[in-house]
């Protein structure tokens, strides 16, 4: 074993022996601390790079409007939407669900049945 260590740069172990127990503590090299600039990786968010399909895009008004047509789509097929099928259809979390529908209403397009979690929303007449 202090063959092996001595090999990889480290301290040899320390055996201790007490009563019925054999105690064997390996030294761990020190860790070194690293300024941001000195990191092995880089680790910062890269804000040129293109945003992926699900990510809104810099234009909010046509990703709205996507998103608004697919949803009126969706409304027609199956009658009504949830909130929750918003989330899985664009992969969005609730709160940007939500912020969608509540701009869907005041523009008039769809209405809210229901106050709990068993609402739903359909198309305006």
């Amino acid at each position: 074993m202090k063959i092996s260590c001595q090999k990889i740069g480290l301290k040899p172990p320390v055996v201790r022996e007490s009563a019925n127990f054999l105690q064997i503590i390996f030294e761990r090299p020190p860790i070194k601390k690293f300024k941001e600039k000195q990191l092995p990786f880089d680790n910062r968010r890269k804000t040129d790079e293109k945003p992926t399909k699900n990510r809104r895009k810099t234009d909010e008004k046509s990703w709205s409007s996507e998103q608004e047509i697919k949803i009126i789509k969706f409304i027609e097929e199956h009658n009504k939407i949830r909130s929750k099928d918003i989330e899985i259809l664009f992969n969005i979390k609730s709160t940007r669900a939500k912020e969608i529908l509540k701009g869907m209403i005041d523009n008039g397009l769809i209405i809210k049945k229901g106050k709990t979690k068993g609402s739903f929303y359909i198309l305006e007449k």
